[in-house]
């Protein structure tokens, strides 16, 4: 049977009370791990998308410069010019496509944010069932090891008895193989152990951990089925990301219908004197005031004077069949998110009524476990008595004190089972589980 290093795991086993780590102290190293480093990046990502969209909805300014240099080879003069220019452009009006890209990039942004919140809560869900995994393998490891020292006692019996002809030869083999059969156990548990810890210590990001975990809180369910439904469908993620949907979805078929009808339309108004020259102008259709000015130094001293003009375009679009198939394309893409969204709300519905009747009938097992280790206390304190009487043996007690441990461990299941089953109704409602 191995020793190393599941003796050592053993014996940090029994020090759970000066070295167990909680399952928030746990959580604290989720940052740590490469699962949580990449879904900061990739939310990173999805913000740095969205501020570049709202960078394309403000201001923008050019600025530029013309130089001309011509020689003329019969006369040999050579003459230069230059000529500076510079020109800015604002989305002014609602209906600008700057606007609407930015209206979409906020619900991606916000569909990100689901997605940190779902993919961190799934992960706390899993770092929480693999701790509490690691302490139902350490409980198995020491009961294991309890079974092996009763069937010890056992056989030891058994060859006394065997000797005065108390028991027969298969009797005897039965008592040698259980007492095998424990040892098998012990080795497995001991795998377990060690399995459960590598485990955890790679969602962790840690290439070694040492932990002892303790057990898992009495969870308590004190809203109803119709409370729980409300708060779901006001924040699971499916249901807002289906919403979120519709909103594209309904934003797409204004903008379809509004650049059916809407019209060409461009108005400006320049002013020029001695080659500084300015211009300004609205498009009505992409609903953009643009502003541009030049300078460039006049061929002659002669001024000029000041030239103003002012010019307006208009063109409305009469028939236009792929807009029209636009706006039909649109309407269908709104039809089907309405549905999907609908979907999604019966799915919800099933999931947390599920989620919500399973945390139920776990709670309830705890009383049932605390009922079956109470029975056994109970039992272990006749035995007790039995055995101070004389009527039962050292081995009975020993049968009986393992069944006590059995029944400690067997409620710590329950209780975790019930933890679990109520973090995952947490987490069904959309509920942020992350407090670190």
């Amino acid at each position: 049977m191995r020793k190393t290093p599941f003796i050592l795991l053993f014996f940090f086993g029994l020090a759970l009370a000066a070295s167990s780590q909680s399952l928030e102290q746990v959580l604290l190293r989720l940052p740590q791990s490469l699962e949580w480093q990449a879904l900061d990046l990739s939310f990173l990502t999805a913000s740095r998308n969205f501020e570049s969209v709202q960078a394309a909805a403000g201001l923008r300014v050019n600025v530029g410069a013309d130089l001309n240099n011509t020689t003329q080879t019969t006369t040999g003069v050579n003459t230069t010019s230059y000529k500076v220019n510079a020109s800015a452009s604002l989305p002014v009006l609602p209906w600008a496509s700057q606007f609407d890209d930015l209206r979409k990039a906020e619900r991606t942004f916000e569909r990100a944010k689901l997605d940190l919140r779902d993919s961190r809560n799934t992960l706390v869900v899993n770092t929480s069932t693999q701790y509490f995994n690691l302490r139902i393998a350490q409980l198995d490891l020491e009961l294991a090891n309890s079974t092996v020292a009763l069937r010890q006692n056992q056989l030891k019996t058994a060859l006394v008895q065997r000797s005065n002809n108390q028991i027969t030869p298969d009797q005897l083999a039965t008592s040698q193989q259980n007492l095998e059969t424990a040892k098998i156990n012990v080795l497995q548990a001991e795998s377990s152990l060690e399995l459960a810890q590598l485990t955890l210590a790679n969602t962790l990001g840690q290439t070694e951990l040492t932990i002892a975990s303790s057990a898992a809180p009495v969870p308590t369910l004190s809203t109803t089925l119709e409370a729980v439904l409300k708060l779901a469908f006001e924040q699971r993620s499916d249901i807002l990301k289906s919403f979120y949907t519709v909103r594209d979805a309904e934003d797409n078929l204004l903008i379809a219908q509004r650049d059916r009808w809407l019209p060409t339309t461009t108005l400006s108004l320049g002013v020029s004197d001695s080659g500084a020259s300015l211009t300004t102008g609205l498009n009505l259709q992409t609903g953009s005031l643009s502003l541009g000015g030049a300078y460039q130094p006049p061929a002659s001293t002669t001024p000029s004077g000041t030239t103003i003009s002012l010019s307006a375009s208009i063109s409305i679009p009469v028939i236009a069949p792929s807009n029209d198939a636009r706006i039909s394309s649109s309407q269908t893409a709104l039809n089907v998110a309405k549905q999907n969204l609908e979907r999604s709300k019966k799915s919800a519905d099933l999931d947390v009524r599920q989620k919500f009747l399973e945390t139920q009938t776990a709670l309830r097992r705890i009383d049932l476990s605390k009922k079956a280790l109470e029975n056994a206390k109970n039992s272990l304190s006749t035995t007790q008595i039995r055995v101070n009487a004389g009527s039962l043996t050292k081995t009975d007690l020993e049968t009986s004190q393992l069944a006590v441990q059995q029944a400690e461990r067997d409620l710590e299941n329950t209780v975790l089972s019930a933890y679990l089953a109520w973090l995952r109704l947490e987490n069904a409602l959309g509920k942020g589980l992350v407090k670190v």
